[in-house]
């Protein structure tokens, strides 16, 4: 089973920076408007192409960018995937885990100048393999 592991958000909402890790359950537990809904949207934005708005920005001078990471990407869980987009992406599958960023650099930007990476082995970040 693929899950998402790690997740770094900086910027969104009312998160101006934090790193979370989570198991297969992970409750989120706090206060009223401690933003627990915020972690979930940043993680719901991460995985989907949209465009953030200004009261999406904790900063509107600065970008948001959230990194997840998914853990359990198995060869079982690639042959799920079509043979184009796995082609493009098990290079960068290591340790059965891909790292992905997605950044906005300003609110209401375009969905196409909304930039997504890919962490590669060299330690660099590599524009979206998969197009």
């Amino acid at each position: 089973m693929h899950l998402i592991s790690k997740i770094n958000i900086i910027n969104f909402k009312s998160i101006s920076g934090a790193f979370f890790t989570f198991s297969k359950y992970t409750p989120l537990v706090g206060c009223n408007n401690a933003g627990k809904t915020n972690i979930l949207k940043a993680i719901q934005w991460a995985v989907k192409k949209s465009s953030l708005i200004e009261t999406d920005f904790f900063d509107k001078t600065k970008e948001v960018v959230v990194e997840a990471t998914i853990s359990g990407v198995t060869e079982y869980v690639l042959v799920g995937v079509d043979e184009t987009h796995r082609n493009r992406i098990k290079d960068y599958v290591l340790n059965e885990t891909i790292t992905i960023k997605r950044t906005q650099f300003k609110p209401n930007d375009r969905v196409a100048n909304i930039k997504l990476q890919i962490f590669n082995s060299d330690g660099t970040w590599v524009n979206n393999p998969a197009g």
